[in-house]
């Protein structure tokens, strides 16, 4: 008992002399470790109980669902995780930037779910899957939520409130799963598996309304119109290269899916994931360290940020390497406990390749949204079609050829191209040498 009570002490005095970025990284790291055991979960039991067709359909569903989303925020978010920052000694003026910030992506979010209902059969019909159709429509009420969740996570974010924000984001990935199964459970068909993205949205979106309240108040204000143009104006700027962003992940999927067959795409799209999941850890890094950007580029200069950038660059590669390494090994151990060997056959080869790109680009993934974090969102625009261009034109030439493989060694060199796309933008934008 002594022992223990000893440890417990040790512990506290230890977490005591961190500063808040450690204890909030540690936070988000524990949030990363919990959603990738998560994602990895959902995607074995879709493969245990359905079949790699349906996880096929679910992740062709997902990427459609992550592109129009990113449409429905309207890049506001991206507003106000500049702004919330920059302004956070200003209660009063937060409370009117979050506020409009809520009005202003209600409208856009609720657009996008109409205009996506109304066509909600086109998917379907270019991926020439019934299933996709079916699933598609039942993802469509979740975008109008998931668009104000993002908008009052950026807010926890830009206030540095990172504990919350790992709980939460964690919470929705845990709705995901307990959805999943109780559709197993009911044995629901396998189209019904995208409705795990919009029914743990509904449910974040109360649980988040609820909690985030407390730090805000509605004020109304004049003010509230001329922020409404500030996030327009901001938003715009940023909205092309942050839907380009997210296609990244997901138009190597859309991409097979138009020219091989489901199966391939599910073998595919669950080494896709566990990349992916992994690609997580450096946006958990990147969340801490964003607010951290803004504050030292506008109150201490780009020669500080400059500094600050390579530093953390080499922590990062510390970090992320080693790991990357030691999960190209264990992705045949997963498969044979699973006993999934059948129904991801070539999985593995195509997983070392992503993660090849990955584990090369990992010092500079943190840093993927710092010229939105700098107050220039047309240049992040500007880097994100590059990085979504190569990306895409690099899956076309290559898919035709080699199918999931050629898909693996495009995405893994556009990884590695934005390297020197972010590179070669800093320095003559803000003559920051990375």
């Amino acid at each position: 008992m002594s022992f223990i009570k000893n440890y417990l002490s040790n512990s506290l005095t230890v977490l005591s002399r961190l500063d808040k970025f450690n204890v909030d990284l540690i936070w988000n790291i524990v949030s990363f470790f919990l959603i990738g055991v998560i994602g990895i979960s959902l995607n074995i039991l879709i493969l245990k109980y359905y079949d790699s067709s349906i996880l096929g359909v679910f992740n062709e569903v997902y990427a459609i669902y992550i592109l129009l989303s990113q449409v429905s925020t309207g890049g506001i978010h991206l507003s106000l995780q500049k702004y919330i920052p920059q302004y956070s000694n200003e209660k009063r003026k937060t409370d009117i930037i979050l506020l409009s910030a809520i009005l202003i992506t209600f409208i856009i979010s609720s657009s996008v779910t109409l205009i996506s209902y109304l066509l909600r059969n086109i998917p379907g019909e270019i991926l020439h899957s019934e299933d996709v159709t079916l699933g598609f429509a039942l993802v469509i009420p979740g975008l109008i939520f998931f668009s104000l969740n993002k908008v009052m996570l950026s807010y926890l974010a830009g206030y540095r409130m990172m504990k919350s924000y790992a709980v939460f984001v964690t919470v929705r990935s845990f709705l995901m799963l307990i959805i999943l199964i109780l559709l197993i459970i009911y044995n629901a068909k396998g189209f019904t598996t995208p409705l795990i993205l919009s029914g743990a949205e509904i449910i974040l979106f109360i649980v988040l309304i609820i909690y985030t309240t407390r730090f805000w108040n509605f004020i109304y204000s004049r003010q509230i119109f001329y922020w409404f143009k500030n996030h327009l104006r901001f938003g715009s700027k940023a909205v092309i290269g942050n839907i380009l962003f997210d296609c990244n992940s997901r138009i190597d999927v859309l991409i097979l899916g138009f020219y091989t067959s489901e199966n391939s795409v599910g073998i595919y799209s669950f080494a896709s994931m566990l990349s992916d999941g992994f690609t997580q850890f450096p946006i958990v890094l990147r969340t801490n360290i964003n607010p951290i950007l803004t504050k030292c580029y506008f109150s201490k200069g780009k020669f500080v940020l400059e500094r600050i950038i390579k530093r953390s660059k080499k922590i990062f590669d510390k970090m992320v390497i080693p790991a990357g390494v030691v999960s190209i090994i264990c992705f045949p151990i997963l498969i044979r406990i699973f006993e999934l060997q059948e129904k991801l056959s070539g999985g593995w080869i195509v997983f070392s390749i992503l993660m090849f790109g990955i584990i090369l680009s990992a010092g500079y993934l943190p840093f993927q949204l710092i010229f939105n974090q700098l107050g220039f969102p047309g240049i992040q625009s500007l880097f994100l079609f590059l990085y979504f261009l190569t990306n895409v034109v690099l899956n076309i030439i290559l898919v035709p050829i080699w199918g999931m493989y050629g898909s693996a060694i495009a995405t893994a060199l556009a990884f590695i191209a934005q390297i020197f796309y972010i590179k070669i933008l800093l320095m003559k934008k803000i003559n920051v040498k990375i």
